[in-house]
Protein backbone atom coordinates (compact mmCIF):
# COMPACT_ATOMS: atom_id res chain seq x y z
CA UNK A 1 0.00 0.00 0.00
CA UNK A 2 0.94 3.60 -0.79
CA UNK A 3 0.82 6.23 1.50
CA UNK A 4 0.75 9.98 0.84
CA UNK A 5 -0.44 11.55 -2.64
CA UNK A 6 -1.78 9.31 -5.60
CA UNK A 7 -0.58 10.03 -8.70
CA UNK A 8 -3.58 11.99 -9.76
CA UNK A 9 -3.57 14.43 -6.26
CA UNK A 10 0.14 14.73 -7.28
CA UNK A 11 -0.31 15.90 -10.69
CA UNK A 12 -2.94 18.31 -9.25
CA UNK A 13 -0.48 19.96 -7.31
CA UNK A 14 1.95 20.15 -10.23
CA UNK A 15 -0.36 21.67 -11.96
CA UNK A 16 -1.39 24.16 -9.30
CA UNK A 17 2.54 24.80 -9.17
CA UNK A 18 2.43 25.09 -12.75
CA UNK A 19 -0.33 27.85 -13.66
CA UNK A 20 0.38 31.81 -13.02
CA UNK A 21 -0.56 33.29 -9.78
CA UNK A 22 -3.99 34.42 -10.61
CA UNK A 23 -5.29 31.39 -12.26
CA UNK A 24 -4.18 29.29 -9.16
CA UNK A 25 -7.39 30.16 -7.17
CA UNK A 26 -9.39 28.86 -9.67
CA UNK A 27 -7.57 25.46 -10.11
CA UNK A 28 -7.75 24.57 -6.67
CA UNK A 29 -8.69 21.24 -6.28
CA UNK A 30 -11.45 20.59 -3.94
CA UNK A 31 -10.20 18.90 -0.59
CA UNK A 32 -12.59 15.76 -1.49
CA UNK A 33 -10.93 14.92 -5.08
CA UNK A 34 -7.01 14.73 -3.38
CA UNK A 35 -8.78 12.94 -0.45
CA UNK A 36 -10.86 10.65 -3.06
CA UNK A 37 -6.96 10.15 -4.98
CA UNK A 38 -5.77 9.59 -1.77
CA UNK A 39 -7.84 6.51 -0.82
CA UNK A 40 -7.87 5.18 -4.37
CA UNK A 41 -4.44 4.33 -3.86
CA UNK A 42 -4.92 2.94 -0.55
CA UNK A 43 -7.19 -0.68 -0.77
CA UNK A 44 -8.56 -0.44 2.76
CA UNK A 45 -9.00 2.87 3.14
CA UNK A 46 -12.60 4.77 3.19
CA UNK A 47 -13.24 8.57 2.94
CA UNK A 48 -16.18 10.39 4.96
CA UNK A 49 -17.24 13.98 6.09
CA UNK A 50 -17.08 14.75 9.71
CA UNK A 51 -19.01 16.92 11.50
CA UNK A 52 -17.05 20.11 10.33
CA UNK A 53 -17.52 19.68 6.64
CA UNK A 54 -13.75 18.16 6.36
CA UNK A 55 -13.40 15.10 4.45
CA UNK A 56 -11.44 12.59 6.73
CA UNK A 57 -10.09 9.30 5.08
CA UNK A 58 -9.97 6.30 7.48
CA UNK A 59 -8.56 2.82 7.05
CA UNK A 60 -5.79 0.93 8.22
CA UNK A 61 -2.50 3.45 7.70
CA UNK A 62 -4.87 6.68 7.57
CA UNK A 63 -7.48 5.96 10.58
CA UNK A 64 -8.94 9.42 11.75
CA UNK A 65 -6.45 11.63 9.21
CA UNK A 66 -8.04 14.84 7.50
CA UNK A 67 -7.01 15.37 4.24
CA UNK A 68 -4.75 17.89 2.85
CA UNK A 69 -6.02 21.71 3.05
CA UNK A 70 -6.06 23.50 0.86
CA UNK A 71 -4.06 26.24 1.70
CA UNK A 72 -1.30 23.39 1.56
CA UNK A 73 -1.37 23.36 -1.80
CA UNK A 74 2.04 25.41 -2.96
CA UNK A 75 1.22 28.10 -5.64
CA UNK A 76 3.19 31.04 -4.94
CA UNK A 77 3.93 33.45 -7.24
CA UNK A 78 7.71 33.23 -6.76
CA UNK A 79 7.47 28.98 -7.05
CA UNK A 80 4.96 29.48 -10.13
CA UNK A 81 8.31 32.36 -11.95
CA UNK A 82 10.73 29.70 -10.35
CA UNK A 83 8.98 27.02 -12.28
CA UNK A 84 8.86 28.87 -15.34
CA UNK A 85 12.12 29.71 -14.93
CA UNK A 86 13.23 25.77 -14.73
CA UNK A 87 10.77 25.07 -17.53
CA UNK A 88 12.50 27.89 -19.95
CA UNK A 89 16.18 26.43 -18.88
CA UNK A 90 14.42 22.61 -19.81
CA UNK A 91 13.75 23.54 -23.20
CA UNK A 92 16.88 25.64 -23.79
CA UNK A 93 18.19 22.34 -22.52
CA UNK A 94 16.22 20.24 -25.18
CA UNK A 95 16.72 22.21 -27.48
CA UNK A 96 21.08 22.22 -27.07
CA UNK A 97 20.10 18.16 -26.72
CA UNK A 98 18.47 18.81 -30.22
CA UNK A 99 20.31 20.82 -31.76
CA UNK A 100 23.09 18.76 -30.96
CA UNK A 101 21.44 15.53 -32.20
CA UNK A 102 20.94 17.32 -35.67
CA UNK A 103 24.63 17.93 -36.11
CA UNK A 104 25.42 14.97 -35.24
CA UNK A 105 23.20 12.94 -37.87
CA UNK A 106 24.26 15.70 -40.20
CA UNK A 107 28.01 14.69 -39.16
CA UNK A 108 27.02 10.93 -39.58
CA UNK A 109 25.55 11.82 -43.13
CA UNK A 110 28.49 13.54 -44.14
CA UNK A 111 30.81 11.21 -43.29
CA UNK A 112 28.44 8.21 -44.98
CA UNK A 113 28.88 10.52 -48.09
CA UNK A 114 32.08 10.68 -47.79
CA UNK A 115 32.55 8.00 -47.21
CA UNK A 116 30.52 6.52 -50.09
CA UNK A 117 31.79 9.03 -52.44
CA UNK A 118 35.56 7.24 -51.27
CA UNK A 119 34.03 3.73 -52.36
CA UNK A 120 32.81 4.91 -55.56
CA UNK A 121 36.38 6.84 -56.53
CA UNK A 122 38.00 3.50 -55.01
CA UNK A 123 35.47 1.81 -57.65
CA UNK A 124 36.36 3.75 -60.54
CA UNK A 125 39.96 3.37 -59.85
CA UNK A 126 39.90 -0.26 -60.00
CA UNK A 127 37.82 -0.25 -63.02
CA UNK A 128 40.46 2.18 -64.55
CA UNK A 129 43.11 -0.10 -63.60
CA UNK A 130 41.20 -3.52 -64.87
CA UNK A 131 40.46 -1.46 -67.86
CA UNK A 132 44.25 -0.35 -68.52
CA UNK A 133 45.46 -4.45 -67.35
CA UNK A 134 43.02 -5.68 -70.42
CA UNK A 135 43.75 -3.20 -73.24
CA UNK A 136 47.58 -3.81 -72.36
CA UNK A 137 47.01 -7.88 -72.45
CA UNK A 138 44.85 -6.97 -75.70
CA UNK A 139 47.58 -5.36 -77.44
CA UNK A 140 50.06 -8.00 -76.27
CA UNK A 141 48.03 -10.44 -77.84
CA UNK A 142 47.16 -8.42 -80.75
CA UNK A 143 51.49 -8.49 -81.42
CA UNK A 144 51.10 -12.21 -80.88
CA UNK A 145 48.77 -12.81 -83.52
CA UNK A 146 50.70 -10.06 -85.67
CA UNK A 147 53.75 -12.05 -85.65
CA UNK A 148 52.17 -15.38 -86.37
CA UNK A 149 50.44 -14.07 -88.88
CA UNK A 150 53.78 -12.30 -90.73
CA UNK A 151 55.04 -15.59 -89.82
CA UNK A 152 52.65 -17.92 -91.97
CA UNK A 153 53.23 -15.09 -94.39
CA UNK A 154 56.83 -16.18 -94.76
CA UNK A 155 56.27 -19.80 -94.62
CA UNK A 156 54.38 -19.38 -96.74
CA UNK A 157 57.32 -18.48 -99.63
CA UNK A 158 58.81 -21.23 -98.62
CA UNK A 159 58.37 -23.85 -99.54
CA UNK A 160 60.98 -26.97 -99.45
CA UNK A 161 61.84 -28.52 -102.53
CA UNK A 162 64.36 -31.24 -103.70
CA UNK A 163 65.71 -27.97 -105.81
CA UNK A 164 66.50 -24.87 -104.28
CA UNK A 165 68.10 -21.85 -104.91
CA UNK A 166 70.85 -20.39 -101.93
CA UNK A 167 68.84 -17.79 -101.79
CA UNK A 168 65.79 -19.90 -101.29
CA UNK A 169 67.79 -21.97 -98.96
CA UNK A 170 68.20 -18.68 -96.91
CA UNK A 171 65.33 -17.18 -96.64
CA UNK A 172 64.05 -20.94 -95.48
CA UNK A 173 66.70 -20.75 -93.26
CA UNK A 174 65.43 -16.88 -91.73
CA UNK A 175 61.85 -18.47 -91.54
CA UNK A 176 62.25 -21.30 -89.73
CA UNK A 177 64.18 -20.41 -86.88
Amino acid sequence: MQRGLSLYALGAVLLMAALPAAHAKEAVPDRSVISAANTASNESASARKDQAGQTVVTGAENADKTAAPAAAVPAPAASSAEERQRQLEQREHEEKLKKIADEQLKANEIRKHAEESRKVEREMQEKLRREKVAALKFAQMERVREAARRQYALERHCTIRPVMSDEEIAVCKRVWR
